[in-house]
């Protein structure tokens, strides 16, 4: 039950992690725990499963608040904020991950940036004349207004101009 369902008003859209991703975020849980010498109680481990999904975020993403959030100098109690309290962009500053060939038809990225991702536009932007329609742009950076469904993304068009663009416009893609 949910409290949107005690008001009747519409239920929020949320993702679901299958059966994998959710082994792979408890994981991450598990090695965040130990690290800072923590028993987290089986109910708050599902109690964020259940807000990282309300949020809609991937789980890429959620594996790296948890990873940046271990490397806070905090001790003792985790409350759900200490991965939201995190810097995505300093991800690559402590993580490194494998570089796979990617086909040529995908974007090359740029080790020098971060890269939230990659982001393809939907239709034809009569207000942004260098995106064009179906290309896929590398995700530079993220900025959120009031909530997950208010987010601008940092790009840089097909002239080499980095500007953000609403989120809402793009097909998004870890």
């Amino acid at each position: 039950m949910t409290s949107e369902k005690i008001l009747g008003i519409p239920e929020l859209e949320i993702f679901t992690y299958n059966e994998i991703e959710v082994r792979s975020i408890k994981q991450e849980l598990i090695r965040y725990a130990a690290s800072k010498n923590e028993v987290i109680p089986f109910e708050t481990v599902n109690c964020w499963l259940m807000d990282f999904q309300e949020l809609r975020m991937t789980v890429t993403e959620v594996i790296k608040r948890i990873r940046l959030a271990k490397l806070d100098n905090k001790f003792g109690v985790t409350d759900f904020a200490a991965f939201m309290n995190v810097r995505l962009s300093d991800y690559s500053t402590h993580y490194k991950h494998e570089h796979k060939e990617q086909p040529e038809t995908r974007v090359k990225y740029d080790e020098s940036i971060m890269g939230y991702g990659v982001a393809v536009c939907k239709f034809l932007i009569k207000e942004f004349p260098n995106i064009t329609k179906d290309k896929e742009y590398i995700i530079i950076d993220e900025y959120i207004r009031n909530n997950m469904h208010d987010k601008n993304i940092l790009l840089r068009d097909n002239s080499g101009v980095t500007a953000f663009y609403p989120a809402e416009y793009f097909k998004l893609k870890q």
